[in-house]
Order: structure tokens, then C-alpha cells, then sequence
């Protein structure tokens, strides 16, 4: 595929032309289709830090999550699809031990949230319009540690069980 054919692609996507999945079915072929110029333990070490963005806001793990600013969105995108390429390891009991990766939109974000400077949200400002979306960067609260997120689930789930 040239780049100006790409071009086109992205753009037919962005007016709904082509669906998600046509999509993201290219970008991974056009991944695969080349050999990957990252090892596959360098982009588990970049994978992990993308997925502890989410542990940590979903109050899995304690904060903070690891920095991401030393990468770039290419790195970013082919650690997590050379991850995602990646069939495992077997581990002897007639299964096999993969890795986890997040969405490209994920991966996409994080390094939005990681580039831009995030505002107050009382003023916003625009990072990208596009396909009639609007990509903001306000800046978080800090997020809540995994042993009070893991007692207000345990306390909510109690008070919905005693209600029964």
C-alpha cells in the first residue's frame, strides 16, 4: 500500500466510509507484513506500562504508573502490535501463556495524555477535531489507591447484598 492510498484509507475511515474493523484489520497486516523492528521483551516491558495506566486508574495497582514520555506513538503502537502478534508461551499443561495489550485507541490516548499539557477542566482546550469528535486533555484527579478502591467495591457490594 503507498502512503497516498493510506492517506485515503485514513480519511474514507474518518468520514465512516470504511468500518473499524477493515481498519484495524490493515493496520495489523501492514504490522505483520513487515519484520518487526522491536524485540518482543522490549515491547512486553512497553506493553506493561500501557496496561499499568489502567490498573492504576482502575485502582488495581497503587500509583504511580510509569512513564511513558520517552516513547513515541510509533513505539507505542508496535510494541503493543508485535505484543498482540506474540502467540505465547506453552506452559506444559496443553495451554499457553500470552500477554496482555491494550486498544490502539488506548495506546493513542496515553500518549496524548503523556505529550499534551492537561488544563483544568473549568477550561478546556481542543487537542483534535475529527470525524465530529473532539480529543480534550484535562487533567485527573489523583487517582484513588488500590486499598480504599478495593473497600468501597467491598463495602458497596455489601450494602447491595444487604438491601436484597
Amino acid at each position: 500500500m503507498t502512503p497516498e492510498e493510506l492517506d485515503d484509507l485514513v480519511l474514507a475511515y474518518y468520514e465512516g466510509k470504511v468500518p473499524d474493523a477493515d481498519v484495524h484489520a490493515l493496520v495489523g497486516g501492514l504490522v505483520a507484513e513487515r519484520p518487526a523492528r522491536m524485540s518482543l521483551e522490549r515491547a512486553r516491558e512497553i506493553a506493561s506500562k500501557c496496561l499499568a495506566h489502567v490498573w492504576v486508574r482502575e485502582g488495581i495497582k497503587d500509583g504511580p504508573a510509569p512513564s511513558l514520555a520517552e516513547y513515541s506513538l510509533v513505539e507505542l503502537l508496535e510494541a503493543n502490535h508485535v505484543v498482540a502478534a506474540d502467540p505465547g508461551e506453552p506452559t506444559g499443561d496443553g495451554k499457553r501463556r500470552v500477554w496482555m495489550h491494550c486498544d490502539d485507541r488506548l495506546v493513542a490516548a496515553l500518549y496524548v495524555g503523556t505529550h499534551y499539557p492537561g488544563c483544568p477542566s473549568d477550561d478546556v482546550d481542543v487537542v483534535a477535531i475529527a470525524a465530529g469528535n473532539a480529543v480534550v486533555v484535562v487533567r485527573a484527579p489523583e487517582p484513588e489507591p488500590a486499598e480504599d478502591a478495593r473497600a468501597r467495591l467491598h463495602t458497596a457490594a455489601h450494602e447491595e447484598s444487604q438491601a436484597r
